[in-house]
C-alpha cells in the first residue's frame, strides 16, 4: 500500500491505494493514472511514476514537462524518499508514505472508499464539503470519475454537520442510488451505506481523527450537551442532533443564568424524548433578506395583507390563531404550525395557538439554541438507524420571535410527509413573518 497526502492552497486529501507502483498525471486515453491532479495543466497526463521495494519509496520523472521537484531541485534521475519529504509537481504537494502507519491510527476527515474497475481507492479530505462528478474548468470535483459517461459533470455533493455525513443528489442526469434506492432529496449516509454512481460504488463516512483506542474510551454520545472546553457560540451549542418532546409548557432559561454545568445537569435528568431531528439549514435574523429563488412575486403578493393584519389585532391570541391558521397560504409545506410565547413571569416556554388539534412536540434544546444565536433553523427527523422512536412530523422550521433584543417567543410549522423538506427560500419567508410577529407580540410581553 502507498499513502499520498495531497496539498493544493488550503484543501489536503489523503489517498490510500493497494497498489506498490503509481503513475501520477492526468486522466488520459493512454495510460492509467492512479493519482490524477486534472484539472491543473501544469502537470503532464503521464507525468511521475513512485514504486515501493522492500519498504523504500522511489519516484521519477516520465518526461513532464513541468518537471517534478523534491527539496526545491527538479529530478533527472530515479530518487529515494524519505519520511515527510515534499514532493512538488505543477500547484500541489505531495507527502508519500510506504503505508506503514501506526495500527489502529485513523486521520480526520470525509473518508470516501470508491470501487471501481475492480479496485478500491480511499481518499480522505479534512473538508466540510466535496463534490462527485467529472472534472472540468467550471466547478472543483473531488472525486473525479471522468472515465464514466453516465456520471455527470457536477453529479453529487457529499458534506458534514459535525460528525455525521448527508449527500445529496444535484439534479444529475442518471441519478444517484443509496442502497438500491434512488435518493431524492438529502440524506444522511453512514459507513454501511452502498452509494452507487454510474459504475462506481462508494462508502462515505465521517472520522474525528482519534486511534480506534481513543475512540472505544470516549464513544461519542448525541443525547448529551457537548462537553465543556468545546468552541462554542454559546451555552446552547450545536449538536449533531436534538431531542423533542412533547409538553404542555417548556422550561425557559433566562439569558443571564444560562450556565453551562446547570444546564447539562437539567437536560440529563430529562425523561427520554420523543425522538430525535437534526438541523439542515439556517439564516441568522439580521442577514436573512435575499432573492426568494423559489417564486418571490408569489410571496410578495401576500406582504402587504400580512403587515395590515399582524399590526391590526388586539392582541396576542389573535395573532397566535391568525398566524396558525395562514402560514400554509405562504408556505405550502406547512401541514402544522404553532406559536409560543415566553412568559417571564413564570420562565416558561408556553403555547399560545397550534394547528391541528393534536398538541405540537418540539425540542426546547433547539429552541434556545435558536434564541441565542438569534438564528432561524430548517430540520429534519433522523433516520431510523439513529433512533428508534419515531415523531409523527419529518421535517419542521423554528423561527425564534425576537423584538428590540427582547426574546419574545417561537413560531414552528412541520410537514409530515415522509420526503417532505422545507427549503431555504420557505424559511426566509418565515424569518420576514416572524420579525413582523415579533415587534407585534412586544406590548404584550414584559421586557426583562
Amino acid at each position: 500500500m502507498i499513502e499520498v497526502k495531497i496539498k493544493q492552497g488550503e484543501e489536503v486529501r489523503s489517498i490510500s491505494l493497494n497498489q506498490d507502483e503509481l503513475i501520477i498525471g492526468r486522466l488520459n486515453e493512454r495510460k492509467e493514472v492512479h493519482i490524477d491532479l486534472s484539472p491543473d495543466d501544469s502537470v503532464s497526463r503521464i507525468h511521475a511514476r513512485i514504486w515501493k521495494n522492500n519498504g523504500i519509496l522511489y519516484l521519477e520523472d516520465l518526461g513532464s514537462s513541468g518537471g517534478t521537484y523534491v527539496n526545491g531541485l527538479a529530478i533527472t534521475e530515479i530518487v529515494s524518499l524519505e519520511p515527510d519529504t515534499e514532493v512538488f509537481i505543477g500547484g500541489q504537494s505531495l507527502i508519500f508514505s510506504a503505508g506503514n502507519a501506526p495500527s489502529g491510527c485513523i486521520e480526520e476527515g470525509i473518508h470516501v472508499e470508491l470501487l471501481t474497475g475492480g479496485k478500491t481507492n480511499l481518499s480522505v479530505f479534512n473538508l466540510e464539503e466535496i463534490f462527485i462528478g467529472r472534472s472540468h474548468p467550471e466547478h472543483e470535483v473531488h472525486i473525479d470519475l471522468s472515465q464514466d459517461l453516465n456520471v455527470s459533470r457536477v453529479h453529487a455533493r457529499v458534506w458534514r454537520t459535525r460528525e455525521i455525513c448527508w449527500i445529496e443528489d444535484l439534479k444529475s442526469t442518471h441519478g444517484t442510488m443509496v442502497n438500491a434506492e434512488m435518493l431524492n432529496g438529502a440524506r444522511v449516509i453512514g459507513p454501511e451505506d452502498r452509494v452507487q454512481i454510474g459504475d462506481a460504488q462508494i462508502r462515505i463516512h465521517y472520522h474525528q481523527g482519534q486511534s480506534e483506542a481513543d475512540e472505544a474510551l470516549t464513544g461519542y454520545e448525541t443525547s448529551k450537551l457537548p462537553v465543556s472546553g468545546e468552541k462554542t457560540e454559546g451555552i446552547f451549542e450545536e449538536m449533531d442532533s436534538y431531542p423533542v418532546y412533547k409538553e404542555d409548557s417548556y422550561r425557559y432559561f433566562f439569558p443571564e443564568k444560562r450556565n453551562k454545568s446547570d444546564l447539562e445537569n437539567v437536560f440529563q435528568s430529562r425523561k427520554s424524548p420523543m425522538g430525535r431531528i437534526r438541523s439542515t439549514h439556517e439564516v441568522s435574523l439580521e442577514n436573512s433578506c435575499q432573492d426568494d429563488e423559489e417564486g418571490s412575486t408569489d410571496f410578495l403578493k401576500f406582504l402587504p395583507d400580512i403587515i395590515t393584519r399582524v399590526n391590526g389585532m388586539a392582541d396576542a391570541k389573535m395573532i397566535a390563531d391568525w398566524f396558525v391558521n395562514s402560514v400554509s397560504k405562504w408556505v405550502p409545506e406547512a401541514e402544522r404550525a404553532s406559536l409560543y410565547m415566553i412568559d417571564k413571569d413564570a420562565g416558561r416556554i408556553k403555547l399560545m395557538a397550534h394547528k391541528p388539534a393534536l398538541k405540537p412536540i418540539i425540542s426546547d434544546v433547539l429552541v434556545h439554541r435558536a434564541l441565542e444565536v438569534r438564528r432561524a433553523f430548517t430540520w429534519q427527523q433522523v433516520g431510523k438507524e439513529e433512533s428508534v422512536r419515531r415523531i409523527s412530523a419529518n421535517a419542521g422550521v423554528y423561527v425564534p420571535l425576537i423584538a428590540q433584543s427582547n426574546e419574545v417567543g417561537l413560531i414552528c410549522v412541520e410537514n409530515t410527509n415522509p420526503d417532505g423538506s422545507f427549503s431555504l427560500d420557505r424559511l426566509r419567508r418565515l424569518v420576514l413573518v416572524g420579525q413582523l410577529i415579533s415587534l407585534a407580540l412586544l406590548q404584550y410581553c414584559k421586557p426583562r
